[in-house]
């Protein structure tokens, strides 16, 4: 509150006449007027702004706490993901692979048959041979 009485002193022993301070005083008075806080009125305030901080406290501390669990539940999804696509990968691997063994044996196995085939083609002219010389030596011996 405003020490009306303690400034018009002030006022005076500065040397402004009585009537020149109780002029201030008033004008002063009119200009705050009902404006001025009262330190009861910072009280309150205070006490207010507390109450509102207090709640802004335990609303914060409660939206960390959502947001640790939300990051929690998606640190758990992110990880069962990663697993699936690891287990995924492995299985079209192992079938990639399996793939991959099954027509290298096809591929293997028509070589053999193809050069299986050229030996016997090659033995048959070997002994075709063996027998026409075999015939030939025979005729030639005995004729």
């Amino acid at each position: 509150m405003f020490d009306s009485l303690k400034y018009a002193k002030i006022l005076e022993e500065a040397g402004i006449p009585r009537n020149h301070a109780e002029t201030h005083i008033r004008v002063l008075g009119d200009v705050i007027g009902d404006e001025m806080a009262t330190k009861q009125d910072l009280a309150i305030v205070g006490k207010d702004l507390s109450l509102r901080m207090g709640g802004l406290g335990t609303e914060f501390k409660t939206e960390i706490s959502e947001l640790r669990t939300d990051m929690d539940g998606l640190r758990t999804e992110l990880k069962d993901e990663m697993l699936k696509l690891r287990d995924d990968l492995r299985s079209e691997l192992k079938g990639g692979l399996n793939s991959l063994r099954l027509e290298f044996r096809s591929d293997l196995k028509e070589a053999i048959e193809k050069s299986e085939n050229r030996m016997i083609i090659k033995m048959g002219s070997m002994m075709a041979a063996f027998l026409t010389l075999g015939l030939a030596l025979s005729q030639m011996l005995s004729g």
